[in-house]
C-alpha cells in the first residue's frame, strides 16, 4: 500500500508543480482556458485563480514530501500525506479521485500501525 500512496503521490505532485509552473510562465493552466470548479470558489472570494501558480508548485512539493515520507515508512509522511490530500480535494475530477483513494489508503496503513519519527 506504500507504493500506492507513493505513486499517487508522485502523480499528483509531479502534475500540481508542472501545471503550477506552467501557469507562473505562461499565466494560463494546461488545459481548457477556464480552470477547474475551484476558480468559481477562489473567484467568487475576490481572488484570482491565475495568480495560484505558486501555490500549486507548494502543493505538488508537499504531494511529493508527503510520497517520500510514506515510502520510508516515515510518520510525518503520513500525516503530510493526508493533510494534502485532504487540502487537495478541490481539484475536480481526477485530482478528487486520487486524494480520497490516498486519504483510504493512508488511513488503511496507520490503522494499528507503530511508525518511526
Amino acid at each position: 500500500m506504500r507504493i500506492a500512496i507513493f505513486i499517487i503521490a508522485i502523480l499528483m505532485g509531479g502534475w500540481m508543480v508542472i501545471d503550477g509552473l506552467h501557469v507562473l510562465i505562461f499565466d494560463k493552466f494546461i488545459g481548457p482556458d477556464r480552470p477547474g470548479a475551484w476558480a468559481g470558489i477562489v473567484s467568487a472570494v475576490g481572488l484570482d485563480p491565475m495568480r495560484f501558480g505558486l501555490v500549486f508548485v507548494a502543493f505538488g512539493i508537499d504531494w511529493i514530501a508527503g510520497g517520500i515520507g510514506v515510502i520510508r515508512d516515515r510518520r510525518w509522511g503520513y500525516y503530510l500525506t493526508m493533510i494534502i490530500a485532504v487540502l487537495s480535494l478541490w481539484y475536480f475530477v481526477i485530482g478528487t479521485l486520487l486524494a480520497v483513494l490516498a486519504i483510504v489508503l493512508v488511513v488503511v496503513c496507520l490503522s494499528g500501525k507503530r511508525l518511526t519519527a
